[in-house]
């Protein structure tokens, strides 16, 4: 029977909320079900394992971190070898996870699966424009402007988007993460785009930066205004002399007009 031993499934789910209890289940198959052991490892360092012979038949080994704070704790009365529960997971529970079952005598044949788990902190901001916000951008403006996102783990991918189309490579900086003491991580990504009128689509430019997080998290800060503001241009009034002649003009007509019809009237009285 040994040699059919084999380890048909790891179920270990991707992502767990800091502080979360999280289950871990190896399934294997075995005809005759006699098993020598099963062994847990956290990145290669065994820290939980099971033989059926042994009274109690479970075993936890501390692991601990460089601090010599334990990097992952285990509820002995809810495991039993097949399940396999870690209480209250912190950052440092994040690594990967090996199952080994080993087969009983004679010839302890043994089988393994591994799976990957990342602790999770999703923050519940959204990420922040940062720079010199115009309230009205117009064409000749150069958009200079961060972008950046709420401490979490793992890092946020943030993205510019211009008019519902994601920035292209050559106007975004790229940041390196910045690690906080608290072990979370903030992102940065910058933007930065001389504008012309083709950025004014119908005449509303719209600037988006969204961070997401696997499928756990997606939020954006926006700005957006409806139209550019008016191109700054000198006032087109007329010369001075020339509206003054063109006055000059239109009253000199009034005076000729009134002078003749002051003529006309006495000769009209003699001819009488």
């Amino acid at each position: 029977g040994a040699w059919c031993l084999k380890v048909t499934q790891l179920e270990v789910i991707p992502h767990a909320n800091r502080h979360d209890d999280v289950k871990l289940t190896c399934h294997f198959t075995s005809p005759n079900k006699d098993i020598s052991s099963i062994k847990w490892f956290h990145n290669d360092e065994q820290f939980f394992r099971y033989m059926p012979t042994e009274e109690p038949p479970t075993e936890f080994y501390p692991v601990e971190g460089e601090d010599g704070e334990p990097l992952i704790t285990v509820d002995r009365s809810r495991s039993n070898g097949t399940d396999v529960w870690l209480t209250n997971v912190n950052l440092s529970a994040s690594g990967t996870y090996r199952c080994m079952v080993t087969g009983d005598a004679p010839i302890f044949l043994d089988d393994s699966k591994e799976a990957n788990l990342t602790v999770t902190v999703i923050p519940d901001e959204q990420p922040n424009i940062e720079g010199e916000v115009h309230k009205s951008y117009r064409p000749g403006d150069t958009v200079t402007l961060n972008c950046t996102s709420a401490p979490s783990v793992p890092p946020a991918k943030l993205v510019w988007i211009v008019n519902d189309k994601q920035a292209s490579a050559d106007i975004v900086e790229l940041y390196s993460s910045e690690p906080r003491d608290d072990g979370l991580v903030v992102s940065k990504l910058g933007l930065k785009l001389k504008l012309t009128q083709q950025d004014f689509i119908k005449g509303e430019l719209k600037l988006k930066c969204t961070a997401t997080i696997a499928s756990l998290y997606r939020k954006s800060d926006e700005h957006s205004q409806q139209k550019p503001a008016a191109p700054l241009e000198a006032p087109k009034d007329l010369p001075a002399q020339e509206a003054s002649t063109k006055t000059a003009t239109g009253s000199g007509h009034v005076v000729l007009i009134s002078r003749v019809s002051m003529c006309v009237l006495p000769l009209l009285l003699l001819l009488r």
